[in-house]
């Protein structure tokens, strides 16, 4: 068990680490898929979650950011019977307020 374990946080650093170059480099959509793999290991990764709304946010996917942000949320709530930190629901505002022309 301990080497499952120790296998299963290995890799999860390794998508950590890909993850942080592909949204370095701007391939957002890399990035996001490597986020949701990260949110399949853990519902309750409130930073991979942020990542996720972040990039869909600046690739114009509002919508997908402020599902995301439900999916935390309900993820926390049902799991830990948590509510998102307040930098999650800040930029859950900030994004549920932009305004388009």
């Amino acid at each position: 068990m301990e080497l499952q374990n120790q296998a299963k946080e290995e890799y999860r650093s390794a998508l950590l680490k890909l993850e942080y170059f592909y949204r370095q480099s701007g391939n957002l959509e890399a990035s996001i898929e490597l986020n949701k793999k990260l949110i399949a290991m853990d519902t309750c990764d409130e930073n991979a979650h942020q990542r996720l709304m972040e990039s869909y946010s600046f690739l114009g996917q509002r919508h997908l950011a402020l599902q995301q942000f439900k999916v935390c949320e309900e993820s926390l709530k049902r799991d830990l019977d948590l509510y998102p930190q307040k930098d999650l629901i800040d930029l859950y505002e900030q994004i549920r307020s932009m305004k388009f022309a």
